[in-house]
């Protein structure tokens, strides 16, 4: 694989605040090397593959917003990261409240996504905040599947 074939070969070393990218190659072999070079000064790197020009598919026009809500209603819409879009209701932060990110067109399309999905998750009966029992129950329900 290389660039031509829209892969990159990243090599980073660290985790959260002290993550860093040291390098990009258009192959493994190159991002080896690169780590055979540099071992002495390095501390744990890794090879990470990333797609070049990765965007979602999605409607043209349609942006991805994050929709909280609690068992009442929507308390807050705001854009958020492509890599933050995808159908799941989870729960959010330490709160009583759950969220989604949808793609839509704007705030109050997002918003009647977002409380279309909250009235299905309460009528499922799946309506969780806390994160070890929502995690739980996604996997309860894929078991089912």
């Amino acid at each position: 694989m290389s660039a031509d074939s829209g892969i990159v070969f990243v090599v980073t070393q660290g985790d959260y605040s002290d993550y860093g990218i040291l390098g990009i190659f258009t192959s493994r072999e190159l991002a080896k090397g690169f780590i055979e070079l540099c071992e002495a000064n390095l501390y744990s790197p890794k090879i990470e593959e990333w797609k070049l020009d990765d965007i979602p598919p999605h409607t043209p026009g349609h942006l991805p917003f994050r929709v909280r809500f609690d068992r009442d209603g929507i308390t807050h819409v705001g854009r958020a990261c492509i890599t933050d879009c995808d159908s799941d209701v989870r729960p959010y932060g330490d709160s009583k409240q759950m969220c989604c990110c949808v793609w839509a067109e704007g705030e109050q399309y997002a918003a009647d996504i977002g409380n279309e999905r909250r009235m299905q998750v309460i009528l499922r009966g799946e309506w969780e905040t806390d994160h070890s029992a929502w995690r739980q129950q996604q996997k309860d329900n894929n078991a089912n599947l």
